[in-house]
């Protein structure tokens, strides 16, 4: 069988496998040489058991099967190691790498490519790893990200809602960057709202020099929504329409000053100098 000999105790699981796990001769043979492909000419006859165990139960008992199999294995191994290969890794990937490749592809609908499009996305602080891209992917799979198109799709939008929410910020006089929910809570201003981007530059320069220019700014994007406008001209209207304007300041309230005459003064005045009684 094969270019591997065995002796007289081996052919036991030799025929082991044909008689107890079901594999025809020809399954064998593809058994063999695939587990001689991963171990050597010397590979134990216990490796071998453990994988006719494994083909038994995964329904594979043809040469056909077997060849269907290997396929199979070889481009999930294929596939884990590009991975390694991207992360500058010079190794085979690991029986628990293959299976979450395995997964990744056959449970959970990933192209090849999508997965080698996601490493970059990967930021952890230590090596990375197939339990950090892991986690990752299904995160995409979440936002309905499995393959390439639709991963770059994303990364436009998201390239897009970065570069407007800056120039809303630059507007409104601030330095620092909008974060995530930020820049998300701008689009839904501009898709749910379908607020032009005009109209939220314009509320933005209205909140310049403010303490809190983002806050004030949803506070008067929402007016101008509530109210339907859609216009500069008309939020200008309504801006100007408001009592001294939408960012009003409270009216200070003057309170009446009670005036005493000099009699008053004398008899609330205390001497300290006298014993207090």
């Amino acid at each position: 069988i094969a270019p591997r000999q065995f002796d007289f105790r081996e052919l036991k699981h030799v025929y082991d496998w044909i008689e107890v796990y079901g594999l025809d001769e020809e399954a064998v043979l593809e058994l063999v040489s695939h587990c001689m492909d991963q171990k050597g000419r010397r590979v134990s006859v216990n490796y071998i058991d453990a994988v006719a165990r494994s083909w038994s139960e995964a329904g594979v008992w043809t040469r056909d099967a077997a060849r269907a199999h290997l396929a199979k294995y070889e481009l999930k191994k294929h596939g884990a190691s590009e991975i390694l290969r991207q992360w500058n890794k010079q190794r085979k990937p690991t029986k628990a790498e293959t299976a979450f490749y395995d997964k990744w592809v056959t449970e959970w609908g990933f192209t090849p490519e999508a997965i080698i499009s996601a490493l970059p996305k990967l930021t952890v602080s230590g090596t990375p790893n197939f339990v950090y891209l892991d986690e990752l992917l299904e995160n995409l799979l979440k936002e309905g990200q499995t393959s390439q198109p639709e991963m770059e799709r994303a990364d436009a939008k998201t390239a897009e809602e970065q570069a407007f929410a800056r120039l809303v910020f630059e507007r409104a006089g601030k330095l620092e960057p909008a974060t995530r929910t930020q820049r998300a809570q701008i689009s839904m201003y501009l898709r749910d709202y379908a607020m032009p981007r005009e109209l939220l530059l314009f509320g933005a320069e209205q909140c310049k020099g403010a303490n809190e220019p983002f806050g004030m700014m949803k506070k008067l994007w929402n007016d101008w929504h509530d109210a339907g406008i859609t216009s500069i001209e008309a939020a200008r209207a309504r801006m100007e329409s408001k009592p001294q304007g939408f960012n009003a300041k409270p009216k200070k309230v003057d309170y009446a000053q009670n005036e005493l005459t000099d009699e008053q003064i004398n008899r609330i005045l205390v001497d300290l100098d006298k014993d207090i009684l």
